[in-house]
């Protein structure tokens, strides 16, 4: 994990990593709000799966498909946008000011770089 990372690194702490990722979790935009924002679900449908979600625990998207308002590639559509307007883990520590862009950007293509070595040296095996 790129946080694991940064901290083997010495560039922030375990206490700020979770900080961090208790951030990213509560800045995710609910997967409701989406299905609503992109009219694949009316209000009443929204209050009727949370009720569901609540419940039974399970996932919102779960529920949704489960009870027929969404459609496997519909709920998968969302969850791939809800990623894509989540921030980044690197992007907070930033906004933070806990590591500067360029150490952050550094990091990462060394994070990638070992890796992309690591899976092809599995592969190998």
């Amino acid at each position: 994990m790129f946080g694991q990372h940064l901290i083997d690194k010495g560039l922030i702490t375990d206490e700020q990593l979770i900080k961090a990722l208790d951030l990213q979790v509560h800045s995710r935009v609910w997967l409701g709000r989406l299905a609503f924002e992109e009219e694949l679900l009316d209000l009443d449908q929204v209050v009727e799966i949370l009720e569901q979600q609540d419940a039974t625990k399970m996932l919102f998207g779960e529920v949704a498909v489960q009870l027929g308002h969404l459609t496997t590639t519909q709920r998968d559509d969302l969850l791939a946008q809800q990623d894509q307007r989540s921030p980044r883990l690197g992007q907070l520590l930033v906004e933070q000011g806990l590591v500067p862009i360029e150490v952050l950007e550094e990091e990462l293509e060394e994070y990638e770089s070992s890796s992309v070595e690591a899976a092809n040296s599995q592969a190998l095996r």
